[in-house]
């Protein structure tokens, strides 16, 4: 999937998310884990509402992802990522900020960047 080098959660998430394995992609998260969706205006907090989002957009948007650039900031990693499906826009860029503590992923932001479209 892609060449950046990632830690295993975030690595996991990604190939995870890739296969539509959503219950695989939950593994990377910890049981207090928090998902900022600021594309969709969604702050998650906790498994089952990490799970019923991913099942939602996953189903609804057909999605696949794209890793094209990855920096570490300490416990924290900012993973630009090309999202295609079927939403208007598609492909588009976004950042993931992910922070990652005891090898799970605690926290995730995902700030859209913009459309790749033609």
């Amino acid at each position: 999937m892609s060449n950046h080098l990632l830690p295993l959660p975030i690595d996991s998430y990604f190939a995870a998310k890739e296969g539509a394995d959503i219950e695989a992609a939950l593994t990377c998260f910890s049981e207090g884990a928090i998902v900022l969706d600021n594309g969709e205006d969604l702050t998650l907090e906790g498994i089952g509402s990490i799970r019923d989002w991913m099942t939602r957009t996953m189903s609804e948007y057909k999605l696949s992802s794209e890793v094209v650039s990855v920096q570490e900031q300490g416990v924290t990693y900012l993973v630009g990522v090309v999202v295609s499906g079927e939403f208007p826009g598609s492909p588009y860029k976004f950042e993931y900020r992910f922070e990652v503590q005891d090898d799970k992923i605690s926290k995730l932001t995902i700030d859209p960047i913009g459309s790749l479209a033609d």
